[in-house]
Formats: C-alpha cells, structure tokens, sequence
C-alpha cells in the first residue's frame, strides 16, 4: 500500500500476520469471574478510562458508541493502550483495551473480557518508503509477525 502524508512521503506497510480485538480492563472480583463476551452497550454511563483519543483505533471505538448511542463517564483519559491498563493495574476504574496489551499487563486480578459486538483491527507495521526497514528490522517484524499470528 503507498499513501501519500504531506512532504514527508510516501508510507508503505507491511501485515504483520493477524488481528487484535478489543476488550474490557477489570479488576477481578468474586461476582465477576465470567470471561464471557460483555456487551458494549451495558457499559453505558460506566466510569471508564477513556482511549477515544489514541488514534484510529479510538475512532473505531467512537463509532461504535454512536452506532449503540453509548455513553461513558470519560473524565480520565489516556492517549495509549499501556497507559489505560497500568491505570486499571493501579486500581483506577476500567478500560477497553486491546488483547495484546491485557497479556502484557496480565496478572491474576486483572480480567479481559471481549466485547460484543466485536470490534477487531488488523495488525500493520508502517514505515516512510524513503527508509525501508533495515533487515534488523525486517528480523523483528518477522518475529512480531510470528508472535501475532500464534496469539
């Protein structure tokens, strides 16, 4: 793919062998044990960690809110996934986050839970086609590849 982004150049981008889903961040507790899907639509006034402002992946978040008419309490932001996790960590509120960085920040009183509907992206490495990766770093993206297609 060659996209065009001002006077910086052309972007390239390459797979990276699969896909990521988004899900809801919770602290476990006793009465919520359940890993099944949670609606996205029963989260509606929820006080949430809000991620709606981390990119394109937080405009597929704020479609679908406007799809459901869904609305949360969004007073706390964060502009990263990673950031939205360690804060649910920390004991602050909940997050919808994507599946790689629950495994990242996973521990047993955390829970990820998908969502329904699903909201799933494919997973991409980009690059300006005036500095193709090096083959050090064609090495890690073919690593990552390989971590993404087996998760």
């Amino acid at each position: 793919m060659r996209r065009r982004i001002g006077s910086r150049g052309a972007l390239s981008r390459s797979p990276c062998g699969g896909c990521s889903e988004l899900g809801l961040l919770t602290r476990r507790s006793n009465e919520e044990a359940s890993t099944d899907r949670v609606a996205l639509s029963s989260l509606s006034g929820e006080k949430i960690v809000s991620v709606l402002q981390s990119g394109p992946i937080g405009d597929l978040i704020r479609r679908e809110m406007t799809r459901l008419d869904v609305g949360f309490d969004e007073s706390i932001s964060a502009r990263t996934f990673y950031v939205a996790a360690a804060l649910v960590r920390a004991g602050v509120r909940v997050a919808l986050v994507d599946n790689f960085t629950a495994q990242v920040v996973a521990v047993p009183d955390l829970l990820f839970r998908t969502i329904k509907p699903a909201i799933s992206f494919d997973v991409f490495a980009i690059w300006l086609e005036s500095r193709p990766p090096t083959v050090q770093l064609q090495g890690f993206l073919d690593i990552v590849a390989e971590l993404v297609s087996n998760s």
